[in-house]
């Protein structure tokens, strides 16, 4: 078998996902196996495979035709320039997430924060981005110590030193105050988690579920958060794109920005 030939079985199977997604899906799956870019692979379309190249690439296939995130089998996810280490144990960086930073960055250069409190942290992918390109010292925090050792590992892969990681519910283990806070926390309702997609029912709960209105987080956030922020300094929240007014309400002084498709997604405050 060639490798056009392995590529072309593989993106049948992939479908009924939309052609053009199947095709990337499954250059990047055969790219991953085989350990080759994607130059590589175009330019060797003709190449025999051998029957253990070709069983790697099968074993990979049948997990993704579960719904398995190719993320997760790949180990790997870019943000916002960078490459973190992701498993099932923690949210899969979004393109979504990528506005939180967009806002922080120049707010951070604007008023030289020096100090970064980033809750809810998982893959650590805030707060390791923010230490590197706004060169805040950091402090990371998640309830889960599986999210603080993967985070761990992408501090150290991306040579962060300035950093800080803690085990903690929300503010329960911190202490001080810091420039800037930022946190993507759990905020599908109920109803959401019901009806969520194939590929999120493999992404852990306790990073997804945000009470029965989704909200649950965002409450506890606003009645401590002011003991935690310097003054002049922002607090900054990644929020579903429905509940932008809702989420605004439970804070003062707070504004929303909306994402790069013009929907409700960060919502910032300023003490």
């Amino acid at each position: 078998m060639t490798l056009f030939e392995l590529y072309t079985s593989i993106k049948l199977r992939l479908e009924p996902v939309a052609l053009e997604e199947a095709e990337q899906q499954a250059r990047l799956i055969i790219c991953h196996a085989l350990k080759i870019d994607m130059t590589q692979l175009l330019l060797n379309y003709n190449r025999q495979i051998s029957q253990s190249e070709q069983a790697e690439v099968e074993s990979i296939v049948e997990k993704r035709l579960t719904g398995y995130p190719l993320q997760y089998i790949f180990k790997t996810v870019e943000f916002y320039g960078l490459e973190f280490y992701v498993n099932d144990s923690v949210l899969i960086p979004r393109q979504d997430t990528e506005t939180l930073v967009e806002i922080a960055l120049p707010k951070i250069r604007e008023m030289n924060y020096k100090t970064l409190l980033d809750m809810c942290c998982g893959s650590g992918c805030i707060g390791i981005t923010l230490s590197v390109l706004g060169n805040v010292s950091a402090t990371l925090a998640d309830i889960s110590s599986a999210c603080i050792e993967l985070s761990r590992k992408n501090a150290q892969n991306l040579g962060v030193r300035n950093i800080e990681l803690i085990v903690s519910d929300l503010f329960d283990s911190i202490s001080g105050k810091f420039d800037i806070i930022t946190v993507n926390p759990p905020y599908l309702t109920q109803a959401e988690m019901q009806s969520r997609q194939q590929e999120t029912a493999f992404e852990p709960e306790l990073a997804l579920f945000g009470g029965i209105d989704g909200l649950d987080f965002y409450r506890r956030i606003a009645s401590t958060y002011k003991n935690y922020l310097n003054p002049n300094g922002a607090l900054m929240l990644e929020i579903g794109c429905n509940q932008g007014e809702a989420v605004k309400a439970l804070f003062d002084n707070a504004h929303i920005v909306q994402d790069i498709n013009g929907l409700d997604r960060v919502i910032i405050v300023e003490s």
